[in-house]
Order: C-alpha cells, then sequence, then structure tokens
C-alpha cells in the first residue's frame, strides 16, 4: 500500500499529467549517480518491476550515455534531485528516508520514459436535434354571418337639374350589411328639406330614401373594400314657395343606387368608413307648386358621399 501511494505522490508532485504514450519504453536505460541516499542499487530495485522489458545499466560515469536513454539520480541533502529526458524534479525529503526517496525516484523515471498508455477520449455526442416545432394550430374557424352597421352624415348634389343653382342635400344615413364576402345591404337616410330655384317659384324639396342592395366585399388586412347596387325607393314631399297659393304634393320615387365603400378596421368591431355612391331615378317627378304655374321636375341623377363609424358583430 506504502508503494502506491509514493507513486500517486510522486505523480502529483511531478505535474506530469498522464498522456498518450508515442511508443514502446526504450531497450536500454542508463542509471548514474553518486548518492548513497538513495544508492542507484536502491533506485533500480524499484524501478525493474516498473519498467519489465527494460535493461537498466548501472553506470559510475556522470556522463550520459550517446547510444541509450539515460536518468540520474543525486542527494542533495534535504532533497533528491532526479533528471531523466529532458524532465527533472526536486524532491524534498528532509527527514532522509532513503527507501522512500529511492521508490519516489523509480517511479518518476517510470513516468517519463514509460508513460501510462490511456484509451484515447472519444468526444462526446453531438446533442440531439431540437424537436421539430409544432405544427401552427388551425385557424379558427369564422362561425356565424357576420352584421356590420354603418352610421354616419352624408352629402349629395344633382349635377342635372331645373334649377337655377345646383342642388344639394344633406343628411343621417344608416346601413345594415348581412354577409362575409357576398351579402345584402339595406340602408335608410333622412335628408334635410332642400331648396330649388325655378324660373317662376322655389321649391321645397324633401326626400326619405330606402334601398336593399347586394353587396360584394373583400378584406385586405385591416382594409375592406366593398360595392354595392340595388334598386331604391325615395319618398318625396314637396311644396311650393315664393308663391301665391303653395301646394304640398307626395310621391315615391324610384330609383337604383350603386355605391362603392372603404372601410378601415381599427379594433375587431370598430371601424371608420367612407362611401361614395350615386343615384339614378329615370322618371323624374314633374311637381307644380301652383296650380296656375309651371315648375320643374327633381333632378334624376344625385351624387354624393358619406362618412362615420361601422360597427361589427364578428
Amino acid at each position: 500500500m506504502r508503494a502506491y501511494s509514493t507513486a500517486l505522490l510522486a505523480l502529483l508532485a511531478c505535474g506530469l499529467p498522464p498522456r498518450l504514450a508515442s511508443g514502446a519504453p526504450p531497450e536500454r536505460l542508463q542509471l548514474r549517480g553518486g548518492s548513497s541516499c538513495p544508492s542507484t542499487a536502491d533506485v533500480l530495485t524499484e524501478l525493474a518491476p516498473l519498467l519489465p522489458h527494460t535493461r537498466i545499466e548501472l553506470s559510475p560515469d556522470p556522463e550520459p550515455a550517446a547510444d541509450m536513454e539515460s536518468a540520474s539520480v543525486d542527494d542533495e541533502g534535504d532533497g533528491v534531485r532526479v533528471r531523466v529526458a529532458s524532465q527533472e524534479r526536486l524532491f524534498r525529503d528532509p527527514e532522509r528516508a532513503c527507501r522512500e526517496r529511492a521508490r519516489t525516484a523509480a517511479v518518476f523515471i517510470g513516468l517519463v520514459v514509460d508513460p501510462p498508455v490511456l484509451p484515447e477520449g472519444k468526444p462526446p455526442p453531438p446533442p440531439p436535434p431540437p424537436p421539430p416545432p409544432p405544427p401552427p394550430a388551425p385557424a379558427p374557424a369564422e362561425s356565424g354571418t357576420p352584421l356590420t352597421l354603418q352610421l354616419g352624415p352624408l352629402l349629395e348634389a344633382a349635377p342635372i337639374s331645373d334649377a337655377a343653382e345646383v342642388p344639394r342635400a344633406g343628411g343621417f344615413g344608416g346601413r345594415l350589411a348581412w354577409g362575409r364576402g357576398l351579402g345584402v345591404a339595406i340602408g335608410a337616410a333622412f335628408l334635410l328639406p332642400t331648396r330649388l330655384a325655378l324660373p317662376h317659384a322655389d321649391a321645397r324639396l324633401v326626400w326619405l330614401p330606402f334601398d336593399v342592395s347586394l353587396r360584394v366585399a373583400q378584406d385586405a388586412g385591416p382594409v375592406a373594400f366593398s360595392g354595392e347596387l340595388g334598386p331604391e325607393l325615395a319618398l318625396l314631399f314637396a311644396s311650393g314657395d315664393r308663391v301665391k297659393n303653395p301646394r304640398t304634393s307626395t310621391r315615391l320615387e324610384a330609383g337604383v343606387r350603386g355605391a362603392v365603400s372603404l372601410t378601415w378596421s381599427m379594433s375587431a368591431h370598430l371601424g371608420a368608413f367612407m362611401t361614395l355612391f350615386g343615384v339614378w331615378r329615370p322618371k323624374p317627378y314633374e311637381f307644380r307648386v301652383n296650380p296656375d304655374l309651371p315648375s320643374g321636375t327633381t333632378p334624376p341623377v344625385w351624387l354624393g358621399a358619406s362618412l362615420g363609424f361601422a360597427f361589427r358583430t364578428r
């Protein structure tokens, strides 16, 4: 047990990390030294079992031989100096335990001349590949059919009329659209009174339009485009102004309404819209604001715009 302890202490003291041997131990080894503690004979006794395939020769010659490996052991009082190959170590031993010195020197020489053969370290296995990413979650199914409610002011003008000035009408309107791509929209509006300046008298007109349209919509990110086309019915109230014996009449006008709209979504249920629309009434109403005076006809074409907020259920 003590020999193993001495060998281990010698390995740690030398600071020689075990390494892979580059070849076989030498066939011959010259052991030199004039030391008495330890003697070369004691070192040979300890070294021979460590180098069984090497012939160790004791030499009193202080110079190393040129034709073989050489090692030397020198007593320096409180320590022993060992030289072998290009390695040199001084082992402190103030107690001068000669047998332990011999063992330490033999272990050092054996480690330098015939280092232990260690298995070649294998590189660690590569880390396993990362698991494949989970498949994307399916998009949630769009349940139900959305309803969109549009509310906002509107303004329209008639480019063709009998009036001296271009008739204009403003008011407030609302629309309810049903469907995602292809759907139906219904709309209604209340228009403020419009004055037609005619040659012989003025006419005061009020329309309450109502329409049902086929609607086509397309979403493009936060923006949605839509187009509508369908029949319109407008309840007309006409009365005379700037004339004696004015007369008031009521009529239901039929026409066709077309519109294009752009809606920008500000959240899942709220957006802002802008609509451009046109109304064509093929049979304008010919009215008389006074029984004795010819008056005029209502404008056949109206062009307008509306903007406001859109509320969507889903």
